[in-house]
């Protein structure tokens, strides 16, 4: 989905995460879910500009431990919604 949706393949790793790290402070999280005992999943919605120059949102999970530093844990593109 990232390669049709932002020309983002496998190879764009590094350019994906760069964006994901920079933009995720100041997005917006959408749920917070209590996961024990590996401690708290957020799921934050991140602008992501394509390297087609297409800007999509895309969903995160992340997966803060008690007593460790935030992973990520899934992104996926988000589908539009069609009416």
């Amino acid at each position: 989905m990232f390669r049709s949706a932002l020309d983002i393949g496998d190879e764009d790793w590094r350019f994906l995460r760069d964006q994901l790290l920079e933009r995720v402070p100041r997005s917006p999280r959408t749920a917070i879910r209590p996961k024990a005992p590996y401690g708290t999943e957020y799921e934050v919605r991140i602008e992501v500009d394509g390297r087609n120059g297409v800007t999509r949102s895309v969903i995160t999970g992340w997966l803060v431990p008690d007593d460790g530093p935030p992973r990520l844990i899934t992104a996926y593109v988000e589908l539009p919604r069609h009416a």
